[in-house]
């Protein structure tokens, strides 16, 4: 690990949260595109192509859009705390890393309560309050 720290703690402390972080946000989802990269699509098969691996097919069968953008947004939040550690090991990564720590964790709680359903609503909401009324339509250019 590049961190130095006066803390004897700090070290142990931030490899272990990093590891499950990384396990959940990189090492888990990559499973699952290698998957989908392979075209396994509806069924995934175990390491040899010999069998179903039931438990990545359903895994698959359940992703929606709104998780793929929940495990993006963790994928972002993670990179921008091993990005402090990189450049700055000493000075960023000591400023923001609990502030983004607690951000990843916050931001997934809050997500997690997020269903394709309500993200459907919102959009069509959304499309029909910026929808012009029929009275005040803007005019439309015609060929000349």
């Amino acid at each position: 690990m590049l961190v130095v720290s006066p803390k004897s703690s700090h070290v142990p402390n931030v490899r272990q949260k990093l590891n499950t972080l990384i396990d959940e946000y990189i090492f888990d989802p990559s499973m699952l595109r290698n998957k989908l990269a392979h075209g396994q699509w509806v069924m995934a098969l175990n390491r040899e192509n010999t069998a179903e691996n039931p438990a990545m097919t359903q895994a698959i069968s359940g992703l929606d859009v709104v998780d793929l953008y929940r495990k993006k947004d963790a994928l972002a939040s993670l990179a921008s705390i091993l990005e402090d550690m990189i450049e700055s090991p000493d000075n960023a990564h000591f400023k923001f890393y609990w502030d983004r720590l607690m951000k990843i964790e916050a931001d997934q709680i809050d997500k997690a309560k997020w269903t394709f359903a309500q993200k459907e609503a919102s959009l069509f909401a959304k499309r029909y309050r910026e929808m012009p009324s029929a009275g005040s339509r803007t005019p439309q250019m015609v060929n000349a």
